[in-house]
């Protein structure tokens, strides 16, 4: 019997499609390919990791071992003519060890203190609650230096932190002028007014929310005053490789479950198409979302006074439906 071939059964030999997108983007920014041609690619890429896979285990039984490991990927690549590739593979490989090296330095780190690091991130989290929850004003902002960004909390709403905010009474949004029709660039840091209208930051929302677990609120609010909710008990958002990918579950609410659909799908915005559609809805529905074909939720739509005749208004299709602009609109999350 093979005695490698359980760790190849078990290791997931599928690239995830977020990836190959986003090196498809990478290599190809000012090509437009097909979804047939992105799914072509995804099956190509995955034939030849089986084909590489299977011949590292063939290698691995043939030297005895019982696991398979870099030297034998490599001599798969030379014996299936791909010999021209092992340089750059070499390269990867080495950086690989390097990070993982520096990983292990951090860990051990933590370690000498003889807690885990797990635990360090609850207490640091239940320390800035309990200093925000003795502050009596209505924002408690604290820095921190790692992320290089702010978190605040709104005590009026169980000590939820936002991340993005659509308020009524301001002139910059009341006018449309805090504009989120912008870029994947300008979508990945933070951007507006704390106090106002902003957008917290891809990096910062994929920083905070992989550090444990976290649940989400979003309230909303129409132009006769009726607020709704909606709640998610676990939420968090993917690094810049797997394109932001959104990743929420368990509603509950009054505003109607409008944010399940977007489910583990990546970030669109008009200048990175990422949704499954035949076209960019970030361009079509005139804002950014996770969009999939196109949307149930365009809270980063068009601010448009409380109108209700294009799709493209900040929207929740479970409250009024997805014409509707609404007048108040802001996410929010906190740890579990």
């Amino acid at each position: 019997s093979s005695l490698c071939i359980q760790m190849a059964e078990e290791d997931d030999l599928n690239l995830p499609r977020a990836a190959i997108n986003k090196m498809i983007k990478e290599i190809l920014p000012q090509v437009r390919v097909s979804n047939e041609a992105r799914e072509l690619i995804v099956a190509c890429c995955n034939e030849f990791i089986h084909l590489v896979s299977s011949e590292a285990n063939e290698i691995c039984n043939k030297n005895t071992k019982k696991t398979i490991m870099p030297e034998h990927v490599l001599e798969a690549l030379e014996a299936l003519g791909f010999g021209t590739y092992v340089t750059e593979c070499k390269e990867v490989l080495a950086e690989c060890k390097h990070v993982a090296q520096k990983k292990r330095r951090g860990s051990s780190r933590l370690e000498n203190l003889g807690i885990p690091e797990e635990e360090l991130l609850r207490q640091q989290q239940e320390l800035f609650a309990q200093h925000c929850r003795q502050v009596a004003s209505k924002l408690c902002l604290w820095d921190e230096t790692k992320a290089g960004f702010t978190r605040y909390i709104t005590e009026g709403t169980d000590n939820l932190w936002k991340f993005t905010a659509i308020k009524p009474g301001f002139p910059r949004r009341t006018d449309g002028s805090e504009n989120f029709y912008r870029t994947w660039a300008e979508y990945r840091q933070k951007f507006g007014n704390l106090s106002n209208e902003f957008w917290l930051g891809m990096e910062n929302l994929h920083s905070l929310t992989s550090s444990g677990l976290y649940e989400l609120r979003v309230d909303l609010k129409d132009c006769a005053d009726v607020w709704k909710y909606a709640k998610f008990s676990s939420f968090s958002i993917a690094p810049e490789e797997l394109l932001y990918r959104l990743t929420v579950s368990g509603y509950s609410g009054t505003a109607g479950d409008s944010l399940s659909y977007h489910n583990n799908r990546p970030f669109t915005t008009k200048d990175q198409d990422n949704d499954s559609s035949g076209t960019n809805c970030a361009v079509l529905e005139h804002g950014a979302w996770w969009y999939g074909d196109c949307f149930y939720s365009n809270l980063n739509g068009a601010y448009l006074n409380c109108q209700t005749s294009t799709d493209q208004a900040a929207s929740w299709d479970g409250f009024h439906g997805t014409k509707y602009s609404l007048e108040y609109i802001e996410m929010k999350f906190r740890p579990v």
